[in-house]
């Protein structure tokens, strides 16, 4: 039930290619108004919604017909007096009552355009941080100023209008400068750290201002967009706050660090051509769909002056990681544009289904579908300025989604824990090709995950993926019953016992990419200190047969 949270990112995307016709059921239109509407793909209005208080950027819906939206509160500091202002979040049911409301506005913190739902009920918000010219001075910043500067909160909301900061991120632990070399953060080159953001690029009051904010459930990452800087980002979400602070720690081992960045190597003083002009609404292209596990940006001015393109990147994975080529990050130009002929002068978002097509949002009000060849096969007027616009298919605003299943493995064989009309299986976040059975067997390392598919717009939630690592020989050969390894979770030390039998057994540690991390001779105990935090996947193998494989949570 909790991964249907992810409505923007897995309800949106079916399992097969159909023609380029209107997909889905309803459009959510839901404009800087007191209203909010479900249209269907004739433009009749399926339901509305009168409100309480003036939506302020992004509305989603969430499973059980609950509408989760910005909305517009007076700024508690009025320094916050810069485009994007929220200041609350309200959740409401299909009836209009509010259910949950909440403000998040001070002296020197202020909620402003995004947020991201997340599966566990949670929201990713961006906020301003605001800095004082002192702290901007200490920081290294060559001129004496306040900044608003950001950061990216995890909400857990609580009752009718309390909440939890259950996970914070803010950019200004991830600075560097090389204008005074008596700071911490001072580096010599700003270009050899693209992880960090130099304080010294375009500094003014209204800084960065992100704009658009997404989360990879499949990474646990986080991406988002600076509408100043014409940059894209991901950083890691699998961190705890405290390492987020830093530069180590989570899956990528870089702390909240920038795992990538694109769409101006100016910003970190690198060579290559800017290609946004004017980005908005940073986000993943979700794996049901083509073009899956791409980052996309709404490039405001990307066509020309007034005419906006949708440009996707697909980046250079590394596991939980990205690499860069002579110091920069690829491609070096945008993997596919969409090329349109609307008007955006700011704010607006794309959403790519699964046939191909594209629901385009213009801040004037519009709303398109497109087919992959650019054709308009419906327009939509959003009633006053929008910012975003999503369709949803029948069975999720119907709350009638199959269930989301789990993946079992026994003897090298993946089954769905769930019973469906059809399936469609993952490997590393892309659909594999023709398997949709209820079970598959791998024939490589990799993670694995399963989908429920009834129809082509009614289908489950992905699964969680589960590591696989695959062996040519026998899986959990029962003449090795006696092999066990314990406790887990492990602090200290792994013990394994049975070993002591086949002096060539070897214990092998992968994480949960699927890459070795450890191999060594198997013996009595195992000391965990080389490993940080985290899950991964530990064999004892003998020869090449992996006899026992098991989950193992390191937790210190």
């Amino acid at each position: 039930m909790t991964r249907k949270l992810l409505l923007s990112l897995i309800a949106l995307c079916a399992i097969f290619t159909i023609s380029a016709q209107k997909w889905g059921a309803y459009t959510l239109i839901a404009p800087k108004t007191t209203t909010a509407t479900l249209k269907d793909t004739l433009g009749t209005t399926y339901h509305s919604w009168s409100l309480t208080g003036t939506t302020a950027y992004s509305s989603y819906l969430l499973p059980d017909r609950i509408l989760l939206r910005t909305i517009s509160i007076s700024p508690t500091n009025s320094y916050f007096t810069t485009g994007g202002v929220t200041g609350g979040l309200q959740e409401v049911d299909w009836d209009g009552k509010v259910l949950w409301s909440m403000t998040y506005s001070s002296s020197t913190y202020l909620l402003h355009h995004d947020i991201s739902p997340l599966p566990n009920g949670n929201i990713l918000a961006i906020s301003y941080d605001l800095r004082t010219s002192a702290d901007a001075t200490a920081a290294g910043s060559s001129s004496a100023i306040s900044i608003q500067s950001e950061k990216i909160i995890e909400i857990q909301p609580v009752g009718t209008s309390s909440y939890n900061i259950v996970w914070e991120w803010k950019l200004w632990d991830h600075l560097c400068q090389n204008n005074s070399s008596s700071k911490s953060n001072y580096v010599s080159s700003i270009s050899a750290n693209p992880q960090l953001m130099n304080i010294n690029y375009l500094t003014q009051k209204d800084w960065m201002h992100m704009n658009g904010v997404d989360y990879n459930p499949y990474l646990d990452q986080i991406t988002f967009s600076s509408h100043n800087f014409n940059e894209i980002y991901v950083i890691d979400h699998s961190t705890t706050t405290a390492e987020a602070a830093t530069h180590t720690g989570g899956n990528s081992g870089k702390g909240g660090d920038f795992l990538y960045r694109w769409g101006n190597p100016a910003a970190y003083s690198a060579s290559g051509t800017a290609d946004f002009n004017i980005v908005h609404d940073a986000h993943w292209v979700t794996p049901e769909c083509p073009y899956a596990n791409y980052l996309v940006g709404f490039n405001n001015k990307g066509v020309s002056s007034s005419k906006v393109a949708i440009d996707m990147i697909s980046p250079p994975y590394d596991g939980y990681n990205y690499y860069t080529t002579s110091g920069v990050y690829g491609p070096s130009s945008y993997t596919y544009r969409f090329t349109t002929s609307y008007t955006s002068l700011d704010e607006g978002n794309s959403q790519q289904l699964p046939n191909g097509n594209s629901i385009i949002t213009v801040m004037t009000g519009n709303i398109y579908e497109v087919n992959a060849s650019g054709t308009l096969l419906k327009s939509w007027s959003a009633g006053g300025t929008i910012s975003k616009a999503f369709r949803y298919s029948k069975c999720y605003v119907d709350g009638t989604e199959p269930t989301t299943p789990t993946v079992t493995e026994s003897n090298g064989i993946l089954s769905s824990s769930v019973t469906g009309s059809s399936y469609q299986w993952y490997k590393n976040n892309y659909k594999i090709a023709g398997a949709n059975s209820s079970t598959y067997t791998p024939d490589e390392t990799a993670k694995y995950a399963v989908q429920i598919v009834e129809s082509h717009d009614c289908l489950s939630s992905i699964s969680d993926a589960i590591t696989f690592v695959y062996s040519t020989a026998a899986v959990a050969n029962t003449s090795y019953s006696q092999i066990s390894m314990y406790p887990n979770p492990c602090k200290d030390v792994l013990n394994i016992t049975g070993c002591e039998d086949f002096p060539e057994s070897k214990l092998v540690i992968y994480n949960l990419t699927g890459k070795e991390i450890s191999n060594q001779t198997a013996t009595s105990t195992y000391n965990l200190n080389s490993l940080s935090n985290g899950v991964y996947i530990a064999c004892i193998m003998v020869g090449n047969d992996i006899v026992l494989r098991q989950k193992l949570t390191v937790i210190k």
